[in-house]
Order: structure tokens, then C-alpha cells, then sequence
């Protein structure tokens, strides 16, 4: 997830965008289909939604490839920035089909759960909350402000993220 545009495209908010980017550089892929809402990715055993919308109408970008191949929520990965983890800390969510997982307020998340069911995995990716280092800030200009240190986040990125990635490619 992430918003689209070169003035957010180093904020925190976009790390699921940054790290959609480095998936593509790190396998070799085809471009599909580049539409107003995303561009659509082919990969050996994978397709990626680059999404081309802005945070609150995330599912738009999603919404033909889920409604044309008739998908199922459990089909999708969803990569965002995750408020509840520390910095450079990357997890796995996999639902077990009991208990849906909710939003954390993530509005990305939300309007993707409005619109199928949140039983979809999700790549966690860390920022840690403001309130952890005395920031006097808001969260949404929090997560709307320039990452500190995108190299940490590429080697978090090729370390913990794309192993995650290709286990939950192989869980499939």
C-alpha cells in the first residue's frame, strides 16, 4: 500500500509501495497492465498490484484483478507500514480463518476490508508510533513524513522481508 506521487514516494506511509518497488528489482517481471488505479506485475509463480490510489481508497487498485479472476481475500499479500512494530521490524500475519485481524486504524487496511473480507496476509513492515520517541506529532504526519533512513529499510527488505515474502509464496 502506499499513495501515489514522487511527494510521498519516501514517506513512511509508502513502505509497502517501496517495498512492492524492491520486489520487482529483486526478480525478474513483466509488466501486464498499467491502468489509472495500479499497474499489474507478472512474476514466475506471482503477480504484484502496484496500487496507483491514494491510502483511503486502497481496494480501488484491487478491485478489477479480485472481481475479474474471482479471487478470495486469502489470495492477496498486503504490504504496509505498521505503526506497532518497531523500526525495521518485519512480520508475517497469515489469519487462520477464526479470528479476523483488524485495521489498527490503518486506513489502507480498512477500505480493503470494507470492501472483501480482512482475511488477507499481511507483510507488517515496522515504523514504530511517534508517541515511542516523545515526537510531539500527530500520527498522520508521522506516517506522512520522509523516512530517516531508506537504507536501513532495504536491508530490512532483502533480510527479514523478502524471505517472509517467498514463505508465504510457498504457503500457497
Amino acid at each position: 500500500l502506499g499513495n501515489p506521487g514522487v511527494q510521498y514516494s519516501k514517506q513512511y506511509h509508502n513502505l509497502g509501495l517501496i517495498f512492492a518497488s524492491w520486489l520487482c528489482d529483486a526478480y525478474s517481471n513483466e509488466l501486464v497492465a498499467k491502468k489509472s488505479d495500479y499497474e499489474l506485475l507478472k512474476f514466475s509463480n506471482f503477480y504484484l498490484i502496484k496500487p496507483n490510489t491514494f491510502m483511503n481508497t486502497s481496494f480501488r487498485s484491487i478491485s478489477n484483478i479480485y472481481n475479474m479472476y474471482k479471487l478470495k481475500s486469502t489470495d492477496f499479500l498486503i504490504m504496509h507500514d505498521e505503526l506497532m512494530l518497531s523500526k525495521y521490524e518485519i512480520k508475517l500475519k497469515i489469519p487462520d480463518g477464526l479470528t479476523l485481524p483488524g485495521n489498527a486504524g490503518h486506513n489502507g487496511l480498512r477500505n480493503i476490508s470494507e470492501h472483501m473480507s480482512a482475511n488477507f496476509a499481511r507483510l507488517r513492515i515496522g515504523i514504530d508510533h511517534p508517541k515511542n520517541f516523545n515526537f510531539k506529532i500527530t500520527v498522520t504526519n508521522y506516517v506522512l513524513s520522509n523516512i530517516d533512513d531508506l537504507a536501513g529499510y532495504k536491508k530490512a527488505f532483502e533480510n527479514i522481508g523478502l524471505p517472509l515474502i517467498n514463505q508465504w509464496l510457498n504457503l500457497e
